[in-house]
């Protein structure tokens, strides 16, 4: 059985790891439970399942040194808006980013993870 059925939506994964412990503030949490859930969701992308067709963003990043691009938060989704209204305008649907040091390296794109086979 696959949960959804196929052409229904996706399997969202997502790993969290929270801070947990007898500590409220501004401090590193004493504790931590790592853990993972999962939940059938409809398709996030008008038209299903297409492929992708990225525009290579190499002025904006999406995380750079000392920044909070390491980890999942509240703060990775606000720098990838206007970026990807320009992708958009340019007939791309998404962005895929370089690295800010280099701009040589992929990252990431908006949207979704990207794996790559060399």
């Amino acid at each position: 059985m696959q949960i959804p059925p196929p052409g229904k939506g996706c399997l969202y994964i997502r790993p969290l790891l929270l801070g947990t412990g007898p500590t409220l503030g501004p401090a590193a949490a004493p504790e931590y439970t790592f853990l993972i859930y999962a939940s059938p969701v409809c398709s996030y992308l008008k038209g299903g399942m297409i492929p992708f067709n990225l525009y290579v963003e190499d002025e904006y990043h999406r995380a750079s040194p000392g920044g909070a691009g390491g980890v999942k938060a509240i703060t990775n989704y606000a720098p990838v808006f206007k970026p990807v209204t320009i992708a958009k305008s340019r007939g791309f649907s998404d962005v895929l980013y370089l690295d800010s040091v280099e701009k040589k390296n992929l990252e990431e794109v908006s949207c979704c993870n990207i794996f790559l086979v060399k």
